[in-house]
């Protein structure tokens, strides 16, 4: 026997499920990636010069449902 979904609150708006994830922009700028923290500020931002080590920074600082965009800074 399947198990009935619940969608009870789902349908009146009131489901708690966060399904809007951050997006998250990690540029790349003279080959380091900057991974912004919490607070959007410099003092908080994280610097390597690894990409996966940039993505796992980002999914811990920001949590695992996020949206990664890389972008290359300008000059």
């Amino acid at each position: 026997m399947v198990a009935k979904k619940d969608t009870k609150n789902f349908n009146k708006g009131q489901f708690t499920g966060n399904y809007n994830p951050k997006t998250i922009t990690i540029r790349k700028r003279d080959g380091e990636y900057r991974v912004p923290g919490k607070k959007g500020t410099e003092a908080s931002s994280y610097y390597t010069d690894d990409k996966e080590d940039a993505i796992l920074t980002a999914q811990a600082e920001h949590g695992k449902n996020i949206i990664i965009k890389f972008r290359s800074a300008r000059e």
